[in-house]
């Protein structure tokens, strides 16, 4: 038994951006730019669902990365798929050829944190 798969159905044909949140180690977040204006939206604190499967070149993301996506819908809120990096977000992240100081792999390296928005505090969440 595969356990439950959801059926999915795509939105609309058109490529939506954002950033990812978050990135595991087969699945994460991203921030759409543009709200998505579907009835299943709101679930997840707005975000949308990413799993290392619909990333087009199969490599995990990583938090800050700007990707396209389509979106879908499957009674669980809004996920991604066909997810592509944004030009140049891949040579930037994957050599460090373009940064000027070395850092961290950081796609390799999941985050521990949640979201500022998922955090405590609730809304407003301003310094006191």
């Amino acid at each position: 038994a595969q356990g439950h798969v959801r059926r999915r159905r795509r939105l609309a044909q058109i490529r939506h951006t954002g950033s990812v949140l978050h990135f595991g180690r087969h699945f994460g977040w991203i921030a759409p730019d543009a709200a998505i204006d579907h009835p299943e939206a709101w679930k997840h604190n707005w975000r949308v669902y990413v799993n290392l499967k619909d990333v087009s070149s199969g490599e995990p993301l990583w938090g800050g990365a700007r990707v396209s996506f389509f979106a879908y819908c499957d009674g669980d809120g809004i996920g991604a798929e066909e997810v592509l990096l944004e030009d140049g977000e891949a040579d930037v992240e994957m050599s460090g050829a373009k940064s000027e100081e070395k850092k961290p792999n950081v796609f390799l390296r999941p985050t521990a944190r949640r979201p500022a928005a998922a955090g405590k505090g609730g809304a407003g969440g301003g310094p006191a």
